[in-house]
């Protein structure tokens, strides 16, 4: 008798260890697959975060060589009519001016 009731014990634990196996192994692999979710979407926001940024990278790029050729435009432009004016920057002497072919080097510059 002492011997079945220690049989039976023993069947038990087993089958409780076996039951507490399972419940880990089950739990185990929900933890694989929470992690492989939130590690693919950290993924997707880290690459979509990655894209904005370079799009924006871009568009300064792209507005700043415009504002660079805009103010190199308006530095031409003015010192094309200071030049042909004959006002502001270097000074010139009114000989210069009065020549068409002093006039013609002005200009290129």
């Amino acid at each position: 008798m002492l011997d079945e009731e220690r049989r039976r014990e023993r069947e038990q634990t087993q089958e409780q260890i076996e039951r507490l196996e399972q419940t880990l192994k089950t739990a185990q692999e929900q933890q694989t697959r929470l992690t492989a979710l939130l590690t693919d979407q950290r993924g997707e926001k880290e690459a979509k975060a990655q894209q904005e940024q370079a799009q924006l990278i871009r568009e300064l790029r792209v507005g700043h060589t415009r504002l660079r050729q805009e103010l190199q435009d308006v530095r031409q432009q003015k010192g094309f009519l200071a030049r042909w004016l004959g006002v502001g920057g270097r000074k010139k002497n009114s000989s210069a001016r009065s020549s068409p072919s002093a006039f013609a080097q002005e200009v290129k510059r």
